[in-house]
C-alpha cells in the first residue's frame, strides 16, 4: 500500500496545528439528526427553539462518506428546525448526524444575587447592630405602592402585543461561489448565487410578518446547463400563531409549516390551536405546488392538505402529527399521500435513562388509475430512530430507512422507466454506539449497517476515535476505518479529519482514502482507488459578517478533479 497519502495527512495536521492559535471552543455542540429532506434540498432536523437553537445558527453535518457539510438554520419550531446546506446539491439522507454550534454565552444568566435597596437611604450608612456574627438581613424598598401582600407579583405588568410593537426586520444576505474541474475531457463548472432571506415584523401595524427568501443564480455547468435564474422560494405574509392568537394564517409562497414534507406552496395555510395547554393543532392548506428545481415554476400541480398535531407533557415530550395531501397534475388526479410523524424526547430523569423515539413515514395510496403500482397502500419513505443516553456519557441508537419511488405524474423526479418504478427500492438498518474511553480521553464511535436494494444486499461498518484538544487546544480530531461488503464487491478505506475552533472561526481538514474491488470486472479494472482532500477556513466577524473558504481535490486512479468555493454571509 502506498504510504505517501498517510504521511502527507499527518504532516498537514501538524502544520495546521502549528499555524492555528486556538483557544477554548466558544461553542456548545448540540447533536442533531436529519429527519427528512425537503423538495428544495433543505433539511428538517430534530432540534429547535426549546434546545436554544436560533435562526442563522451554524450546523455541521457529518455524512458517512465525504467531507463535513455546513448549513444554517432558516426556520425554527419548538422541537425542530429547517437547515439549508451552504453547498448546492448536497444529498444528506435521513439519519445523517450533525452538530449545531450554539455560543456558550447564549442563555447565560446574570448573577442571581440582587443588590439590596434599603428603604431608608440614611440607614444604608449606619450598620445594623447584630447580636452575633450573622450578616444583616437586607431591607427591601417597595417601589410599587399599589401592590398589596397577596397580589400577583406581575399583576400590573401587561405584555406588549405584536401590533403594539414597532416595525422591525431581521435576516441575512449571502453569496455562494463554486468552481469545479471535472477532468481533462470535461469543461469546468462554475456557479454563483446571491441570495437574501429577510423577515419584517409588524410592517403594517397589524402584528403580521412578511418573509422573503430568494436568490439570483448564475451557472455554467455541464450538458449546456447555463444561464441566469431568479428564484423566490418564499414570499409570504403571516398573521397570528403567537401567544395572543390561537389562529394562524399564511398566504403567498412558502414552505408549509404544519407538515413541511408536503413541500412549498403558492396558496394559503390555516392553523388553529385548541386545548387548555394548546395540545391540539388543526390545520389545512390549499394552493399550487411549485416544481422543486431552479425555476420553481408553478400552476401545473394543485393540492389540498389537512393535518392534526397532538402534544403532551409539561415540556411537550411527546408529539404526533398526521396529515393527508391530495394533488392534481394539470387537472387530473395524481397523488394521495399520508404523512405520519412522531417524536418522543423525554426529559432526563435522575437515575433513569429513558429511550427516545423519532419517526417520519410517507404512505402513498394507489387507485386503479396507477398503471404500475395498481391498487393498495405503499410506504414510499420511512425514517425511524430510537436511542438512549447513559450516565457515563455513552449512547446507543438504532435506525431504519426505507426509500421507494412513488408513482406520480408531477415532475418531481428525473424520468424513470416503468421497470425502475416497480422494482427500485432501498432499505437500511443501522446501529450506532458512542462510548467515552476516559473522563478526558477519546470517544469511540461505532456504526454497523445492513442494507438491501433491487440489485444486491450487503453490510457496512465504521469504527473511529474522536480526540478533543489533541495537538491544539480547542480542536477535534476524528480517525476512522470503514468497510462495505456486498455481492458487487468490497470496499475498504480510512478517513481522518482535524477541526480547530477559535474566536475568529475554524480550520477544517479532511483526508479520505479507499480502495473498491468490483467483482466480475477485468483484472486491470477491478480495483479503483480514490483519495479525497478537503481544506476549509471560516471567519466570524463582529456585526454579523461571516465567511468560509473551501478547497478540495479528488483523485480517481489517474484522474484528478478539484473544487474551490467561497461563502459570504451578512446577518442583520
Amino acid at each position: 500500500m502506498n504510504r505517501r497519502p498517510a504521511v502527507a495527512l499527518w504532516a498537514a495536521l501538524c502544520a495546521l496545528g502549528s499555524l492555528a492559535h486556538a483557544q477554548d471552543d466558544p461553542f456548545r455542540r448540540l447533536p442533531v439528526r436529519v429527519l427528512s429532506t425537503l423538495d428544495d434540498g433543505t433539511l428538517v432536523v430534530d432540534r429547535g427553539r426549546r434546545d436554544q437553537v436560533e435562526i442563522d445558527d451554524l450546523v455541521l453535518f457529518l455524512p458517512g462518506a465525504g467531507a463535513m457539510q455546513r448549513g444554517s438554520v432558516v426556520r425554527i419550531e419548538d422541537r425542530s428546525a429547517v437547515v439549508r446546506p451552504q453547498q448546492r446539491g448536497v444529498q444528506l439522507p435521513a439519519g445523517t448526524r450533525g452538530e449545531v454550534l450554539i455560543p456558550k454565552t447564549r442563555g447565560a444568566r446574570p448573577d442571581p444575587t440582587p443588590t439590596p435597596t434599603p428603604a431608608d437611604p440614611e440607614a444604608a450608612q449606619q450598620p445594623d447592630a447584630q447580636p452575633d456574627d450573622r450578616p444583616a438581613e437586607p431591607r427591601w424598598a417597595n417601589r410599587d405602592p399599589d401592590w398589596q401582600p397577596g397580589d400577583p407579583l406581575l399583576d400590573a405588568m401587561r405584555p406588549v402585543r405584536p401590533e403594539d410593537r414597532g416595525a422591525s426586520y431581521r435576516g441575512r444576505i449571502w453569496f455562494d461561489g463554486q468552481m469545479v474541474d471535472a477532468g481533462d475531457d470535461l469543461d469546468t463548472n462554475s456557479l454563483a448565487r446571491l441570495g437574501a432571506d429577510v423577515s419584517l415584523e409588524n410592517p403594517f401595524g397589524k402584528g403580521g410578518r412578511i418573509h422573503v427568501d430568494g436568490e439570483l443564480i448564475c451557472r455554467n455547468e455541464l450538458l449546456d446547463d447555463q444561464g441566469v435564474d431568479l428564484l423566490f422560494r418564499e414570499l409570504s405574509y403571516a398573521v397570528g400563531g403567537d401567544r395572543f392568537s390561537r389562529q394562524r394564517v399564511e398566504f403567498g409562497r412558502f414552505l408549509q409549516r404544519g407538515i413541511p414534507e408536503f413541500g412549498y406552496l403558492d396558496g394559503v395555510e390555516y392553523e388553529y390551536r385548541a386545548g387548555e395547554d394548546d395540545e391540539h393543532r388543526f390545520g389545512g392548506s390549499l394552493g399550487f405546488m411549485p416544481v422543486p428545481d431552479d425555476d420553481f415554476e408553478s400552476f401545473d400541480d394543485f393540492q389540498a392538505a389537512g393535518y392534526w398535531a397532538w402534544t403532551t407533557g409539561h415540556a411537550q415530550e411527546f408529539e404526533f402529527r398526521g396529515g393527508f395531501q391530495k394533488t392534481w397534475h394539470k387537472g387530473e388526479t395524481d397523488r394521495d399521500l399520508f404523512i405520519l410523524k412522531s417524536r418522543y424526547l423525554p426529559s432526563r430523569i435522575p437515575d433513569a435513562n429513558p429511550w427516545d423515539l423519532q419517526a417520519t413515514v410517507w404512505i402513498d395510496l394507489y387507485t386503479g388509475s396507477d398503471q404500475v403500482k395498481g391498487d393498495g397502500v405503499e410506504i414510499t419513505q420511512a425514517f425511524v430512530s430510537s436511542g438512549r443516553d447513559f450516565d457515563d456519557g455513552s449512547r446507543v441508537e438504532f435506525g431504519y430507512r426505507r426509500v421507494r419511488f412513488p408513482e406520480i405524474d408531477r415532475n418531481e423526479f428525473l424520468p424513470i422507466q416503468q421497470a425502475q418504478l416497480a422494482d427500485n427500492r432501498y432499505d437500511r438498518l443501522t446501529f450506532d454506539w458512542w462510548q467515552p474511553l476516559a473522563a478526558d480521553g477519546p470517544q469511540l464511535e461505532t456504526r454497523l449497517a445492513v442494507w438491501s436494494d433491487e440489485r444486491t444486499e450487503g453490510a457496512a461498518g465504521e469504527v473511529g476515535l474522536v480526540f478533543n484538544g489533541w495537538l491544539v487546544e480547542g480542536s477535534r480530531t476524528r480517525i476512522a476505518l470503514f468497510a462495505d461488503d456486498s455481492d458487487l464487491g468490497f470496499l475498504l478505506g480510512g478517513r481522518g479529519s482535524f477541526d480547530v475552533f477559535d474566536d475568529s472561526g475554524s480550520w477544517n481538514l479532511l483526508y479520505e482514502y479507499f480502495n473498491q474491488h468490483i467483482d466480475g470486472m477485468p483484472s486491470d479494472r477491478d480495483d479503483i482507488a480514490q483519495q479525497r482532500l478537503e481544506l476549509g477556513r471560516s471567519f466570524t466577524f463582529e456585526g454579523g459578517l461571516s465567511t468560509s473558504l473551501t478547497a478540495g481535490a479528488v483523485r480517481w486512479d489517474d484522474e484528478l478533479h478539484w473544487r474551490l468555493g467561497v461563502f459570504l454571509q451578512q446577518s442583520f
